[in-house]
This record gives structure tokens, C-alpha cells and sequence, in this order.
């Protein structure tokens, strides 16, 4: 009996042992799992926000070619398209809008000096030229890439016809006897102080022919009627290839009358 006893309690024990560690390996493969479990989870959760920061980069980059679309809408319709020609009064600060101009044509004598603005307002008001010129200017897209150019037309008694385009000092010179030309910054100048007109040597990139004096010339008595328009030009596709005459789109013309 006492053998079968130690037989049974051997046993017993033997099962309890194996009973232990087959708990203990339970617990370990249990938390193995755990941890990869967790890792699992934790690459998922990196997944997650990579694909979700690839989301917002998307979304951004949807926005910012939306936006880029609205600009490049906005500057394909912000084109520089209008241009008006002016004069100021006894207030130096006021520059109204003409359509005819009409004086004594006097050898020798000031005919008028007329402003190019890049509006159509009938009036246009600013402390200095510089001040009431810009903003008109700067509102556009392509400002930067435009210059300011004029063409006079004049017919004589005789009913000739002569034309010049001007885009430079060294075009005003051509028809000097009858008209005389003169061009000028009012921009790059210091505002208030008297300054002359443009020569070829004062041309620089940044320079605007924003204004054009006309003086009767020493045959100015054979000139029957006259023309000016000014316009703006981007290139050499502004204007003819042939005949060097404006094409572009925007000018605009005045009439200046002889008084009766």
C-alpha cells in the first residue's frame, strides 16, 4: 500500500509540475503575442497617418492648383487694356481725360503736353505725378513686361499724310520742322523740381515715356489737322513687321485742333 502511495504521489507531483510549466509557456506565448499584437497595431497606426498625411498633401496640392488656376484666371484677365490721354490744369494735381484738344498752333510755342495713364477715368487725382500714375500702372499683371509708346499723324494743306511710331528720343526727330517732340519720365524724376526731356542716353530698362509735349515747328502753318494716340507694347508683335505701325491692342486717340 505504501509503495502504490509513493507510486500515486510521484505521479502527482510529476502532473503538477507539468501542470506549472505548461501555465508558464501559456503566459510567455500569451505575452509574445501581446507585444507583436501591439507592434501590429502600432505600424498600423503609422500607416495610417502616413496615408492620412498623404491625404491632407494631396488636398494641399489640389488647393494650391486651384488656387494657381483662380491666379492664372485673374492675371489672363488682369491684362493691361486700357490707356487714356490727359492734362492737368492750374492744379497740378488734377489730370483730366481728352478727347479733342484745341489751341493757337504758334511757331515756336508749347501746343500741349499730354499724359498717358493706363485708365479711362475722366478724371484722375494724386499728390505728384508718381502718386496718381502708379497705382493705375501696378494693378495690371503684365505692368512689368509693358512700355508706353506713341504715334503722331498729321496731313498737311497739300492733304499729305505723314505718320511716325514712337517708342524712343531718336523717333521724334523726323518731322521736327513741323512738329516738334519732346518725351519725358515723370516718374523717375524728384517730384516738384523742374527736369527736361528724355535724350536716347537716359533711357534705362525701367524708364516710361509717360508724357509727350507737342511744339509747332517752324512749318507748323502747312499742318492742317492732327493726330495722337498712345499705347502700350509688350514686344516686337505689337507692331507691324512691315510698315513698324502699332497692332496691338490697346490706344487710345485724341484729335489736337488748330483755334479758328
Amino acid at each position: 500500500m505504501r509503495d502504490n502511495r509513493i507510486i500515486i504521489l510521484k505521479t502527482r507531483k510529476r502532473i503538477s509540475i507539468i501542470l506549472v510549466f505548461a501555465m508558464l509557456m501559456a503566459l510567455l506565448i500569451s505575452g509574445c503575442s501581446k507585444s507583436k499584437s501591439s507592434n501590429a497595431t502600432q505600424e498600423g497606426t503609422k500607416d495610417s497617418t502616413e496615408v492620412s498625411d498623404s491625404s491632407q498633401g494631396t488636398s494641399s496640392t489640389n488647393e494650391s492648383a486651384a488656387q494657381s488656376s483662380i491666379a492664372s484666371t485673374d492675371n489672363a484677365t488682369n491684362k493691361m487694356n486700357k490707356i487714356g490721354l490727359y492734362i492737368h490744369g492750374q492744379d497740378l494735381s488734377i489730370h483730366n481725360l481728352i478727347t479733342e484738344y484745341v489751341s493757337n498752333w504758334e511757331k515756336g510755342k508749347d501746343i500741349e503736353c499730354f499724359e498717358a495713364f493706363t485708365t479711362n477715368e475722366k478724371t484722375v487725382t494724386g499728390n505728384g505725378f508718381k502718386n496718381a500714375w502708379e497705382p493705375y500702372w501696378n494693378k495690371y499683371s503684365d505692368a512689368a513686361d509693358c512700355k508706353i509708346g506713341y504715334c503722331l499723324t498729321f496731313t498737311l494743306n497739300s492733304s499729305e499724310v505723314f505718320t511716325k511710331t514712337i517708342k524712343a528720343p531718336t523717333d521724334t526727330a523726323q518731322y521736327f520742322n513741323y512738329i516738334e517732340l519732346y518725351i519725358y519720365d515723370d516718374v523717375h524724376q524728384t517730384q516738384g523740381v523742374w527736369y527736361t526731356h528724355l535724350s536716347e542716353s537716359d533711357i534705362k530698362d525701367n524708364t516710361f515715356m509717360t508724357s509727350i509735349k507737342l511744339t509747332a515747328g517752324s512749318k507748323i502753318s502747312e499742318v492742317k489737322d492732327i493726330k495722337l494716340s498712345a499705347f502700350t507694347y509688350s514686344s516686337a508683335k505689337d507692331f507691324d513687321p512691315v510698315t513698324g505701325m502699332y497692332i496691338g491692342k490697346n490706344s487710345y486717340e485724341i484729335t489736337v485742333t488748330r483755334s479758328k
